[in-house]
């Protein structure tokens, strides 16, 4: 029952809101258009208005407002979160290199003894992909 009631009122807020174009506001007098050629003429004048003016206006949204936010968030974040992240990795800069030396180690030893495996594999891999094309079966 809630969401019949939402619904409804929501449908006359748009009906009121779309209302609302259709009418004229000269010298803050408030004219309704006699006829659907008058509110048609209203219509197609606030489609026009907006084609020009939005463009303009979505820019100057973007350059005088969106933007600067956007940068003393980048600042804030670049003085009170980057700065600390780059020292700590500074700290620990020694123990990763030796971890990946480590590493490395550990990877070369695993590849001198997997390396047969991976070859035979290889090749009885190659033997099954011409055993496919051989004809003389």
């Amino acid at each position: 029952m809630k969401k019949k009631i939402i619904i409804f009122l929501i449908s006359i807020a748009v009906l009121f809101f779309n209302f609302s174009f259709i009418v004229k506001a000269e010298d803050g007098k408030v004219e309704v258009p006699e006829t659907t050629q008058g509110a048609k003429e209203v219509l197609m004048n606030m489609i026009r208005v907006g084609r020009e003016e939005l463009p303009k206006n979505m820019k100057k949204l973007w350059t005088e407002e969106v933007l600067p936010v956007w940068g003393r968030m980048y600042g804030w974040y670049k003085d009170n979160i980057w700065s600390k992240v780059q020292e700590g990795l500074k700290k620990r800069e020694p123990a990763v290199k030796e971890a990946f030396g480590q590493e490395k180690g550990e990877m070369a030893t695993d590849i001198k003894k997997e390396a047969p495996k991976i070859s035979q594999y290889l090749n009885s891999l190659w033997q099954e992909f011409k055993n496919l094309f051989n004809t003389d079966k």
